[in-house]
């Protein structure tokens, strides 16, 4: 039984540097572009999503207790709780996106719009 077994790990671990082998890959990075500078050390940063024309960033993340959405470096309203992962916050456009927030005991759909400085 211990020989079947011995077999089978041999067998496996054979195809698998076989198929590593044949896919050898090249890779170049072709542009990067610094798009945000963020405070690492005093919120703890937890969604990130660029809007569409890549002119926009916000990310949500907590500060102490409680929860708050960073567009453009700018800080938000702070709630009880954010909905994060991936594609939490969503540009609807440059200049719209919206993110689900936790009050008390409700859930609140948030849609901000971000309008230029005059």
């Amino acid at each position: 039984m211990f020989k079947k077994y011995l077999i089978l790990i041999v067998i496996f671990s054979l195809m698998y540097k076989v198929s590593f082998a044949q896919e050898k890959i090249t890779r170049k990075i072709v542009s990067e572009k610094l798009i945000a500078q963020m405070d690492w050390l005093t919120m703890k940063i937890k969604t990130f999503a660029v809007s569409p024309d890549s002119k926009r960033v916000a990310y949500g993340g907590k500060i102490g207790y409680k929860w708050l959405v960073v567009v453009d470096g700018n800080e938000g309203k702070k709630y009880d709780g954010i909905d994060i992962g991936i594609r939490r916050i969503t540009f609807d456009s440059s200049n719209s996106l919206y993110y689900l927030v936790y009050r008390v005991a409700s859930i609140s759909l948030v849609n901000e719009e971000i309008q230029k400085p005059q």
